[in-house]
């Protein structure tokens, strides 16, 4: 029987709609056979998910995907562990969480000029990661707008009267990290960066692997990045970026997957990072 993985699953710890405990269930019901919940600047839901794994059939890979930027557009750094590596990270990622929280004020401040009343959303109700997600659902259920588009379009998106900038680190800076607390990095969705030519130029920071299969790529993507990852002989990684169920299976957990070979070879990197660290 065949054994597969999804590498790239976001819990209520960020942006996503699940509890570390229910995408935990889902797994299990789908059968997967390893999962990594990869939330936005935070390990949090990742431990938690991590810890509870002997009660499932379904191993758990510490994840967490990093928000960088490189030139002036956004790019994902995946990052993944063997081991509970928050005491080490901590005070990188609570700097990080803290520009999120002062983001988040300044943003109400926008909406309250607009005449909109953020002050009952409870910032802290939304995990280590809040960010323009949690808003367009506060806006939907204020009735403010309609749709979760809707609320990007008017008010969150670049160029909106209450878009505020997100403090990001450089990639370089990024992969360092990760690397020095035993890790591996990852390009996440590489398949959507805006101009080919970054890709290139972002390998020369040393990421370990490529995300070659992701939801949003396409067939054209995958076989491209999946030539690129074998050439430069690079970890190829995969998942759903699941956020939250829609009515379509095809957006689930295990939407998108990868053979479990790739997750022994993601972990065979992962413990000659680790020994090169405590040499």
């Amino acid at each position: 029987m065949n054994k597969y993985a999804d590498l790239h699953i976001h819990s209520s710890y960020s942006d996503g709609a699940f509890t570390p405990k229910k995408i935990m269930e889902e797994a299990s019901n789908r059968r997967l056979h390893t999962i990594s919940i990869t939330d936005h600047d935070t390990l949090s839901g990742s431990i938690l998910a991590w810890k509870m794994a002997d009660d499932y059939p379904v191993e758990v890979i510490v994840g967490i995907e990093f928000s960088c930027v490189y030139q002036g557009e956004d790019v994902h750094v995946l990052g993944y562990f063997l081991h509970d590596v928050s005491h080490a990270l901590n005070p990188f990622l609570e700097e990080l969480q803290r520009k999120r929280q002062e983001r988040a004020i300044k943003m109400v401040d926008r909406f309250g000029e607009l005449g909109i009343d953020m002050d009952t959303m409870d910032l802290n109700a939304y995990g280590d990661s809040i960010g323009r997600p949690h808003f367009a659902k506060e806006l939907l259920r204020l009735g403010v707008v309609k749709t979760f588009d809707e609320a990007f379009e008017k008010y969150l998106k670049p160029g909106c009267p209450c878009y505020i900038e997100k403090s990001k680190i450089s990639v370089s800076e990024c992969i360092k990290s990760i690397h020095e607390n035993g890790g591996i990095s990852v390009l996440a969705h590489p398949g959507l960066l805006e101009k080919e030519d970054t890709l290139l130029e972002l390998l020369d920071y040393g990421p370990d692997g490529l995300e070659v299969y992701h939801s949003k790529h396409d067939q054209k993507d995958k076989i491209r990045l999946y030539n690129l990852s074998k050439d430069r002989h690079l970890l190829i990684t995969g998942g759903s970026d699941f956020h939250e169920e829609t009515k379509s299976r095809l957006t689930g957990i295990g939407s998108e997957k990868i053979p479990v070979r790739y997750v022994e070879a993601l972990k065979r990197q992962i413990k000659k990072n680790m020994e090169k660290q405590q040499v």
